[in-house]
């Protein structure tokens, strides 16, 4: 059978507050906890600043993935997104990727 098809989530701007994070974890757990998704792709392009809320909404999808060898991938051209999740050591949970890499 076919290898089971990538979750794409486009973030936007929901990650930059709490009620945009409560929005975020509402959606992802309606759609990505299902068995047949190999892939959850998350698209942040447009996520200019990420605070603890947000961290802790992209920590939450892990932790329900935890079990699963779902890997998860932040994709994002933000600098200063990408220098807050590296800061937190989050390439060590996400795969993090950056214009200039690809999926």
């Amino acid at each position: 059978p076919p290898p089971p098809p990538p979750f794409f989530f486009q973030a936007e701007d929901v990650l930059r507050d709490r009620d945009g994070c409560l929005e975020f974890r509402r959606v992802s757990s309606d759609l990505v906890w299902v068995p047949s998704i190999a892939t959850i792709r998350i698209y942040m392009d447009d996520v200019q600043f990420i605070d603890s809320s947000g961290i802790g909404a992209l920590l939450g999808v892990q932790k329900k993935l935890a079990d699963s060898a779902t890997p998860i991938s932040l994709h994002t051209d933000q600098t200063n997104v990408v220098q807050i999740l590296e800061l937190l050591r989050l390439q060590r949970v996400f795969h993090i990727v950056t214009d200039a890499k690809t999926a």
